[in-house]
């Protein structure tokens, strides 16, 4: 039984991988393809800004790097003409992508007891949409390793989740900041994430992040070299908005990018708490859906 030889219990498998299947459905209806497709479009675009630079020919010369047609050489030479144009010669065709050599995506989930409320859909919907991040960043991730040798400017994506429930536990991640996201980890998040007991504690998180940020990130980040993205959940006005607006100016001033996502017309209370950068999701349904257009929007300029 592979559940039981990873650790996990069987029906915390099923439910995940029930929940990736699903994914691949969810259309971006004003482009009629799915979301998962239009992400590793993106990412395949990012890959081939950075090839190394490719050889293109440029023939006939006098004198080149190769010998394009050796027999015309020799019908040439027989003929009289001692500078044949049979040579190919080389010129360097440079497709390069921008500088950025990191990326740093963090994902801030709500577990405040409120997102049971209704049908539970705002849950549902949450769940999903870490299902999705942690799928995508997984593969891109692992696209990069695997295009390491082949590109000019190799690229890391390393992503992070944090979740609230007014507690201690608040500023603990639930995934640590790295590239690796085994599928044990990536169940064990989505189980975290169906204990729904607190308040919007959301600042903790946000503390959290900025009090990790060192010299050296922030240097990175000054010079281009790393690019950070936050993106908070939240179905809520915030417990602390005062501390979730000077955890914000701490990030921003940094060069982060940090969106706050609102939850059905009970998060409008974002539209103000996390501006200029902010948005809500009246249509729970559609969260996937606009987490993707945000991964593609900040991700497109690396």
């Amino acid at each position: 039984d592979y559940a039981k030889e990873i650790g996990v219990e069987k029906t915390d498998l099923q439910n995940y991988r029930k929940i990736v299947e699903s994914l691949g459905k969810i259309v971006n209806p004003e482009t009629d393809v799915s979301v998962i497709e239009e992400l590793k479009s993106l990412f395949s675009r990012i890959i081939s800004k950075r090839l190394k630079p490719k050889q293109a020919p440029r023939y006939p010369v006098e004198e080149g790097d190769e010998l394009s047609d050796p027999a015309l050489l020799v019908s040439d030479v027989k003929s009289g003409n001692l500078n044949p144009k049979v040579w190919e010669d080389t010129e360097i065709k440079e497709r390069k992508g921008d500088k950025f050599g990191e990326v740093e995506i963090t994902l801030v989930c709500d577990r405040s007891s409120s997102m049971t409320d209704g049908d539970g859909q705002k849950a549902v919907e949450q769940r999903k949409s870490a299902v999705l991040i942690m799928e995508v960043l997984k593969d891109f991730a692992e696209i990069c390793d695997e295009e390491k040798m082949n590109i000019d400017k190799p690229l890391e994506i390393k992503s992070e989740i944090y979740s609230f429930a007014s507690s201690e536990e608040d500023r603990i991640p639930l995934k640590q900041m790295s590239k690796d996201l085994g599928e044990v980890e990536r169940i064990n998040i989505l189980k975290k994430l169906q204990n729904l007991p607190g308040s919007t504690t959301d600042f903790n998180c946000l503390e959290a992040i900025n009090s990790g940020l060192d010299e050296k990130t922030r240097q990175k980040i000054k010079e281009s070299e790393l690019k950070k993205i936050v993106i908070v959940f939240t179905d809520g006005g915030s417990d602390s908005v005062s501390k979730v607006q000077t955890a914000l100016k701490g990030l921003r001033d940094a060069g982060i990018v940090v969106v706050g996502v609102g939850l059905t017309k009970a998060g409008e209370p974002a539209r103000t708490t996390y501006a200029p950068n902010a948005q809500v999701v009246e249509n729970i349904t559609d969260l996937p859906i606009v987490l993707g257009e945000l991964l593609k929007e900040h991700l497109k300029d690396i």
